[in-house]
């Protein structure tokens, strides 16, 4: 039976086998500051296989595909390429902007997941409830919570962040539930005796 091609049914178009803009980076581009770094004291005048599969942490077959691709030659049944060709490919890849690209989304993908660690460990710490539920007025703010001409000072008996972060937390309900009464508490505090 022939392949089948765009034609050969009605309504089926062929699709590239790659997309570029939605195949995923090689695993290979995680490797190739080292391998520049190792290539430019590299002691063989040429590498093969074990050493590109050492190189960059490849598989068999991964290594024969890489080396076909940077230009590698065939000698006695063995692919070869010099380290000088071998650093001026992968200087070239290093400036590609596929690479650029790939290098900066990797970036911007550990920080946002360091990013949500540090919101999953701030989702983590459990508050405990306000003494009183409610709307809030500037004038009731909790007595553990004294207000005075540019500081703030909050009382937390028990020693613990998460009491220390329910005090502040009544503050922020308090300006929220009532801005205008807060606002007039702030600028009317007094400097403390």
């Amino acid at each position: 039976m022939p392949f089948l091609s765009e034609g050969t049914i009605p309504g089926l178009r062929a699709r590239p086998l790659l997309s570029f803009d939605m195949a995923r980076a090689p695993s290979w581009y995680d490797h190739v500051d080292e391998a520049v770094l190792a290539l430019r004291d590299f002691p063989a005048p040429t590498l093969e296989r074990p050493d590109i599969e050492r190189m960059f942490r490849l598989s068999r077959r991964d290594a024969i595909r890489l080396l076909h691709r940077l230009g590698a030659v065939e000698r006695r049944d063995r692919l070869t390429i010099t380290p000088q060709k071998l650093l001026a490919r992968l200087e070239d890849v290093q400036s590609s902007a596929e690479f650029l690209a790939e290098r900066r989304r990797r970036t911007e993908l550990r920080d946002r997941r360091i990013e949500i660690q540090k919101q999953a460990v701030a989702r983590s710490i459990l508050l405990p409830s306000p003494a009183e539920v409610g709307e809030r007025s500037a004038g009731l703010l909790p007595e553990s919570v004294r207000l005075y001409r540019n500081r703030l000072v909050v009382d937390f008996p028990d020693g613990s962040h998460e009491e220390l972060l329910a005090r502040l937390l009544d503050v922020a309900r308090t300006a929220r539930d009532d801005p205008e009464g807060f606002r007039l508490a702030v600028e009317e505090a007094r400097y403390p005796v």
